[in-house]
Order: C-alpha cells, then sequence, then structure tokens
C-alpha cells in the first residue's frame, strides 16, 4: 500500500472535523502521495494545491493524485460529485495492483480534472543521454540544456502553462494548443540548484484542465 494525505487544503474544525492536515511534526518523507484536487476543488482555497507545492519547494518527491469523494455511489452524478472526476490517470508498464502502486510512487501519473476518458498529457525531458519521464529525477548539472516535449490530446485551443520554480529557466515560445493532438517542445538551462518543473494544461476560458507531476532537476 501507500499513504495518501487526502485534502490537506480543507478547514478542520466543528463542520469537518479532521477534514484539513493539521499535524505540525509530520515527517512528509515517509508520505508517498497528496490528494492535490478533491472533487471540483481545482483550484482555490480548498484546493491541496498550494500544500503539495510546498513540499515539492522543500526538496520531497511526493505524487499529485486526485479524487472523486463521492460517498454514496448511488447518488446521481448529475446531483453529487461523480465517481472519477477528477481522474488519477497513472502511466504503468502493465494492468496489476503492483505496477499501478509503483508508478504511483514514481510520480507517472497526471489528473484529468473533468475525469474524461479523451484526454491525455505526456511530458519527456532529455538532458544529453540522460532521459526522464513525469516524476523521475534527471541529472542537469549548472549550464547543461535540458529539452522537454510535451503531447496533449483533447484540449483544442487550450494552452500549456509551467509551474515550479524550474519555470522562469524554459524558453517556451508558443504555449498554445491549436489541434486535438499536439506536441509541443522547449528548452530550459539548468543553474546547478535542485529544481522542479511542472505542465499543466488550460482549456480556451483559463480552467485547469490536467495536472501533471513535476520533472525534478537535479545537479
Amino acid at each position: 500500500g501507500l499513504l495518501s494525505i487526502n485534502h490537506p487544503g480543507l478547514p478542520s474544525g466543528e463542520l469537518c472535523m479532521g477534514c484539513g492536515w493539521s499535524a505540525p511534526s509530520t515527517d512528509y518523507s515517509r508520505v508517498q502521495a497528496i490528494e492535490v484536487i478533491n472533487g471540483g476543488a481545482a483550484e482555490g482555497p480548498l484546493s491541496g494545491l498550494a500544500f503539495w507545492e510546498a513540499r515539492l519547494n522543500e526538496g520531497l518527491q511526493i505524487t499529485a493524485i486526485g479524487g472523486s469523494d463521492n460517498h454514496d455511489a448511488s447518488l446521481d452524478p448529475a446531483r453529487a460529485p461523480a465517481i472519477g472526476v477528477p481522474t488519477t490517470v497513472v502511466r504503468a508498464p502493465e494492468l496489476s495492483q503492483v505496477a499501478i502502486l509503483r508508478a504511483i510512487r514514481q510520480g507517472h501519473v497526471f489528473l484529468d480534472v473533468a475525469g474524461t476518458r479523451e484526454r491525455l498529457l505526456e511530458v519527456a525531458a532529455r538532458a544529453g543521454a540522460a532521459e526522464a519521464q513525469m516524476g523521475d529525477q534527471i541529472a542537469a548539472p549548472a549550464g547543461a540544456k535540458v529539452s522537454l516535449a510535451v503531447r496533449v490530446v483533447g484540449v483544442p485551443g487550450g494552452r500549456i502553462v509551467l509551474a515550479g520554480d524550474g519555470a522562469r529557466m524554459a524558453a517556451l515560445a508558443d504555449p498554445n494548443l491549436s489541434g486535438s493532438d499536439q506536441t509541443l517542445a522547449f528548452d530550459l538551462t539548468a543553474d546547478g540548484r535542485p529544481r522542479w518543473l511542472r505542465v499543466d494544461v488550460r482549456d480556451a476560458g483559463g480552467r485547469l484542465v490536467l495536472l501533471r507531476n513535476p520533472i525534478h532537476l537535479r545537479p
């Protein structure tokens, strides 16, 4: 199994006792996953995004996952959060419990906020002979060029957005997605410090629709 801290951004009080995460002495090196998106709260004060990013900024590699948080599967999805919204999409070598849990630990995951079956977000990085995918580390000493390829399916008219302390080192000429299956490429120059870089996708209305686990640059 693995340990996930769920909906850490929710308040903890009389209305929702213990819903948020308020243990100040937590050893986060023992945590494998954080529920960044809970139900429809992809962004805003109830999202787990800021809590997760704070752990990334501390140098930890904890996988972002999403949960639909539907406590009654018999409810009409039109009146309650539908199961699978959001969807945690795992890139595993086979369809088995062992492989899926291992891939989650490795961060080989992206989140489909709307729980569609059509959308895809793939990110691959290369630095010299080294290669990495989402969630991986890649060796990038100072001055090294890291080339990234981002494939997005199912978000025509959207755009990709870079996040993390490695984003300012990237040179992305055109983030816009004109087609339904498009690959964008860009480079960054490493500064020799530990960094993380995440690629998100927003739709034409600016809404976050796909969120990817970051690639970690290590000197």
